[in-house]
Formats: C-alpha cells, structure tokens, sequence
C-alpha cells in the first residue's frame, strides 16, 4: 500500500514495537541502497500495550534517544502502525476511478470491518489489479484505523522534532522491504512471517501482491512468561534465559519450541485456510523476521510443521552495510529486527 492515512524524498523508517523503537536511513538509490544510520532503544514493558500507546512520554522520550545515537538530521519519517491496532481486508469491486472507489469503499465499511462509527476511522487502499476470474471487476486492498490511534502515533513521533510524511501498516512494509531485497516470478507465493514480541503477523504474497495478511496476537513474550511461572523468575530474567537456553540453561531448546508452539500451531492454522478456503496455490517460500525468530529452535519446528524449507529474512542481500553501522556480532539479530524499519525507509514521501 503506497499511501496510507497520508497526503503525499526521502524519509527515516522509526518502526514503533512493544519492546522497542528502531531507526533506519538509508542512502543511495533503488538498487544500490545502503544501510546509512541504525539505532534500537528498549522500552519499558507496559509503555506500549496491544498497540496501544500507554505512557505516550516513554515513546517520545525513546524517540529522541534513537536520533542522538545515530546522528540521524532527517526529520521526515515513515510510521507503522502494528496489526493490534489496524485493519487489513481484500475486496473485489467493479472497475472504476479512484475517487469512486473511494466512496463505495467508505459507503461499504460496514461490509468489511467492524465498526460502529465511520467518521471514527481512516482509511486507503490499493488496487492489485484486475480479477483473475472476471476482468470486469478490480482487487482491492483495504487498510483502516481508528483516528485517535493514528493520531496518537503521529503525536509521540512529532513531539520528538520530526514530521511524519508517511504512516504505514506494518504488514505492507515487511512486503516493502521483501520486494526490494528478493526476486519472484508470478508463480510464486511466499510466506512473510515477522513474529515480534506481542504479535506474529503472516502476509501472502502471489504474483508480486499481497493477497493475504492475518495477525496472531502472540509472539515471543508468551514463551517469555511461560518460562517465567515455571521457573519462578521475573520477566527480565525470563528474557535472558530464553535467549541463553542454546548456552545451557534449566531449560532446553527443546521446551523453548514447546513453549512457542501455540504459535507455530495458529501460522499453520493460517496457511492451511489460505491453501484450502481461499484457493490458495503451493508455497513456495517462507520467509521469518522478527525478534521471535532468534528464538532457538523456532524456525526448525516452524519447517517441520509446515513441510517446508523456512528461510531467516536477509534484508541485507541488496541493501549494503555502512561502514561502522553495524558490528559483526550484531549483524545477526538486527537482520532479524529489522526489515520493517527498512521497508518503511524505503519509502518516499511522493510515494502514490
């Protein structure tokens, strides 16, 4: 989605997680981008709830620190909002102009989302193309929040000097990021999977476009708090033993993948009814990102369950590494971490 909640050169990506902010510039040009500026600074548990901004301060507070730590002066920025707090559908209309989809859209809300009050929320969308079964008819993708959220969004990131030219949805940007960085032909479907802390999202792509996104409210804290009730530990201690188990531990890799099955469970669920309600053709790929994807273990099960070969996002494969942005030792996780934030700098603020 090329304009989301936006009016519409270049931008830095702050992509806003539960646990987390992070920065990323880039430099360059497409086909020769170049990772400029990096920062990630912790947020307190609690600062951000499900998508919800609890202690709007913290954020901006944590704002200002990703742009003293990586001497970023761009002050045009590119937001996400997580799959907590925004709306994905598809939806197949007769062809025609924008402005008139525009208001059959709006007309229709009802149809797609549940919400009681229209002037309540925003909305865009994208035209895929063509219907492959009547070439009458257009595919639509469909993005929708609430106008306090974004507002509240925009207001955390503004309050810390910077001006935000684009807000995104946080699926359209992984995809953003994907395309940049892999080849496909159109007979290929891949399986984007980020699972961060408190959300996994998976979004589908065919063709070149997204043709399904769902989000699990689920992510790496669940296996976080099991190990924390089973061993009688605080939350921060807990995160330490989870990403220490691979050293040796009371735990082994073995209960990480047990704890994070109910995960591995509900992305199967979700690829399943892909495959069967909605026509789906075979994967091809899956690709997984996120913080929940260093879990130890997690990506081996993940194959298992899924009977297929699950690739580490490299989003560094086209996209080089500035000298001095990133160490060896952190390549690793920030390539986990990452590519939201880099599908959001990857936008421009003409973009249509």
């Amino acid at each position: 989605m090329k304009n989301l909640f936006t009016p519409g050169n270049r931008v830095a990506g702050i992509d806003v997680g539960s646990h987390s902010v992070q920065l990323v510039e880039l430099a360059g040009d497409a086909g020769s981008y170049e990772l400029a500026r990096y920062a990630r600074v912790p947020l307190n548990r609690g600062i951000i709830d499900k998508g919800v901004m609890k202690d709007p301060a913290g954020v901006t507070d944590a704002v200002k620190k990703l742009f003293a730590r990586s001497k970023c002066r761009q002050k045009n920025v590119a937001v996400a909002l997580p799959g907590h707090v925004s709306m994905i559908t598809k939806a197949t209309f007769p062809a025609m102009d924008e402005n008139e989809l525009r208001d059959r859209i709006i007309d229709d809300a009802r149809e797609f989302f549940p919400i009681d009050d229209i002037s309540n929320v925003d909305f865009d969308f994208f035209v895929l193309g063509e219907n492959a079964i009547n070439p009458d008819m257009i595919d639509v993708v469909i993005g929708a929040a609430r106008k306090e959220i974004i507002a509240s969004y925009r207001n955390v990131i503004e309050k810390a000097g910077c001006k935000v030219t684009i807000m995104d949805i946080d699926a359209f940007a992984l995809e953003t990021a994907y395309e940049e960085n892999y080849d496909f032909d159109a007979n290929n479907v891949v399986v984007l999977i980020h699972s961060g802390a408190s959300i996994t999202n998976i979004t589908i792509i065919r063709g070149g476009a997204s043709v399904f996104t769902r989000n699990i409210s689920q992510g790496g804290d669940i296996v976080t708090e099991t190990i924390q009730k089973k061993l009688s530990v605080s939350f921060d201690n807990a995160e330490m033993i989870k990403k220490h188990v691979a050293e040796g531990s009371e735990l082994t890799v073995d209960d990480l993948v047990g704890f994070a099955e109910p995960i591995i469970q509900e992305i199967k669920r979700s690829i399943d009814y892909f495959n069967t309600d909605l026509g789906g053709a075979l994967v091809s790929s899956v690709v997984l990102s996120g913080g929940n994807a260093l879990l130890a273990g997690f990506r081996d099960a993940l194959s298992a369950q899924l009977r297929v070969d699950v690739q580490l996002f490299d989003p560094f494969q086209r996209i080089a590494v500035g000298k001095k942005v990133l160490s060896g030792d952190a390549r690793r996780e920030t390539a986990a971490r990452i590519p939201v934030g880099m599908g959001l700098a990857l936008r421009k603020t003409d973009d249509k």
